[in-house]
């Protein structure tokens, strides 16, 4: 049986080594590569979902302010597109948020019914509009006691829009 040179045999087990070597780096520089671009991705999507979240907070917060402001009135347009906010606010806030959220819903829906209501008025259009000042008064007067009765559930309204408020502050707080 012929012999193998010592240093042929050193020079083999040392490429072998070195091929291995080469291929277990390869691997983990693609695998450790893979891993901190998924990362990199997570922290992107999770900031554009933190920023899509927090103009839905804005959005819904700045309804709700509204709807306080304006005794619960809106027009039609207005409520569809307050309806998608509070869609949006069901599928993409968290429970407590949500929970904040319906219960100052319902009770803004709730002091808004309980406000007298404004007259329905006529206008006629091709006749002549003798009525008006008398219709503008009433107008005025069914405001003015719209807004009296709307005094003394204010108040608690607001301190329920701050706690919501509050809510999501800590939410997006504890988000980031």
């Amino acid at each position: 049986m012929p012999s193998i040179d010592p240093t042929v045999m050193g020079a083999m087990i040392g490429a072998a080594i070195a091929a291995i070597a080469m291929i277990i780096n390869s691997v983990l520089t693609t695998y450790l590569g893979n891993y901190v671009e998924n990362q990199k991705e997570k922290r992107a999507s999770r900031k554009r979902k933190s920023e899509e979240v927090k103009v839905l907070y804005e959005s819904a917060i700045h309804w709700l302010d509204k709807l306080i402001r304006c005794y619960g009135l809106a027009t039609e347009e207005e409520w569809q597109d307050y309806n998608k906010i509070v869609h949006k606010i069901n599928l993409f806030a968290s429970e407590s948020v949500t929970t904040k959220f319906n219960e100052l819903e319902c009770d803004i829906t709730n002091w808004a019914h309980e406000l007298p209501e404004l007259p329905k008025i006529f206008i006629r259009k091709f006749e002549d509009d003798s009525e008006r000042w008398h219709r503008e008064e009433e107008i005025a007067k069914a405001k003015q006691k719209r807004e009296k009765a709307a005094r003394k559930k204010r108040p608690k309204l607001r301190k329920q829009f701050n706690e919501l408020i509050e809510l999501i502050k800590n939410e997006m707080k504890n988000a980031e």
